[in-house]
């Protein structure tokens, strides 16, 4: 690799068990093992978890029409507070409508744009949400439901974008591309 300053001598992919919240990985060298006319600068770099936005909204491990979607259909309304989850959180949810406002703010654009014409809305994303997880298919899926200017016009192409937010909602998470050897090791040498 003699024209590339910084080459890559390793990459690794991790996967984090239940309860993993993050590491410090630290990377040195002894300079006697370094070839000829190299340099090494000791470095470290934080790993932290990084997990996929799901569809199951109220975190109860289920994705649900009558609990998730009617929660999507509400927060696009513009509802808050207890009005955006009263009676309809699913059993064992983990998150009280603050932390499911603060989740939908950071992913609902991405997530509930479920047409692809740049907006998220109830009456279009909101009831795509709602007939996708009903089980509704082809024509019945999209038909009167799909905004101008989307561009995922088809069952399925509307069902490919939510299939990538189903997720695996109660296991731990994958972490990938981040240099280092094990996701056990707090700290490692690279020699």
């Amino acid at each position: 690799m003699p024209n590339n300053p910084n080459p890559t001598l390793y990459t690794a992919n991790f996967t984090a068990l239940p309860g993993f919240e993050g590491t410090q990985i630290n990377f040195s060298a002894n300079p006697d093992d370094l070839p000829a006319n190299s340099n090494f600068a000791p470095s470290s770099i934080a790993l932290t978890l990084r997990t996929q936005p799901t569809l199951d909204i109220d975190g109860n491990g289920a994705i649900d029409a009558l609990t998730d979607g009617l929660v999507a259909i509400r927060y696009l309304f513009g509802f808050r507070g207890e009005t955006l989850t009263k009676d309809v959180v699913g059993e064992g949810a983990t998150s009280d409508p603050s932390e499911i406002v603060t989740y939908l703010d950071e992913v609902g654009d991405m997530m509930l744009d479920i047409d692809g014409n740049g907006t998220a809305g109830a009456l279009t994303d909101g009831i795509l949400f709602l007939r996708h997880a009903l089980g509704f298919e082809d024509q019945a899926l999209i038909q009167g439901v799909i905004s101008e200017g989307a561009t995922r016009t088809t069952a399925e192409a509307i069902n490919e974008h939510l299939q990538s937010f189903l997720g695996v909602v109660s296991e731990g998470a994958t972490l990938t591309t981040v240099p280092g050897i094990n996701d056990q090791m707090q700290s490692f040498d690279v020699l």
